[in-house]
């Protein structure tokens, strides 16, 4: 028990520095949210909405995908969608580096606890479950909300928010309602700044 309390401990102590990886690295007027805080009000969306919507998931399981989820950028940091929008960098690089970074922080771990950890990881990255496309969505509104908590206006483009969240939310359309809200006060952003609105854009407008 002494062994597997001093590994946990050293886990602790590594992953610390998740509260300093900071996201949006490409809109630094965005202010700094780290991947911490992103990762904090995640989980206390599925604690809320779970109860609120017609959600059909394991809230338990759900609330650890939540904290896994991001887990990797303790090493590789915050890979800004924006790297990803405008083909600087692939899903697919990101995903790969992602994947060896979890690999090597599980390390000073119990083997059953990164047995666990892993199996999250994986669960997550692969989209195949209720509770991993449940978060996957939430994740992209979290991010929605965030760039409307701290002022469109510093979001660097603000035509990759649109369409952000849509593929996700697809797979999980319990969480139309919200999205729809979301997509509201952003199509008044882009009519008050003359930003044209697409016809893309109005997945969820009228549900």
């Amino acid at each position: 028990m002494s062994q597997e309390l001093q590994e946990l401990n050293n886990f602790y102590t590594l992953i610390n520095d998740l509260k300093f990886t900071y996201r949006f690295s490409e809109s630094p007027n965005l202010g700094k949210e780290s991947t911490a805080g992103h990762s904090w009000r995640l989980a206390m969306m599925v604690m809320t909405l779970t109860d609120t919507l017609p959600v059909k998931i394991h809230k338990e399981h759900a609330l650890e995908l939540a904290l896994i989820h991001d887990l990797a950028e303790v090493i590789t940091g915050d890979v800004d969608y924006n790297l990803v929008y405008n083909q600087i960098l692939t899903t697919e690089t990101k995903q790969e580096k992602e994947k060896k970074a979890m690999q090597q922080l599980i390390k000073p771990l119990p083997k059953k606890m990164q047995e666990k950890m892993l199996a999250l990881f994986n669960e997550y990255e692969s989209q195949q479950t209720p509770e991993a496309n449940y978060i996957k969505a939430l994740d992209k509104l979290e991010s929605i909300a965030h760039v409307f908590a701290c002022g469109m206006e510093k979001l660097k483009d603000p035509r990759v928010l649109p369409t952000y969240a849509d593929k996700a939310v697809k797979k999980f359309p319990a969480l139309l309602p919200l999205h729809m809200l979301q997509k509201k006060e952003l199509k008044k952003y882009f009519e008050k700044n003359d930003i044209p609105w697409k016809t893309e854009y109005d997945y969820g407008m009228n549900k």
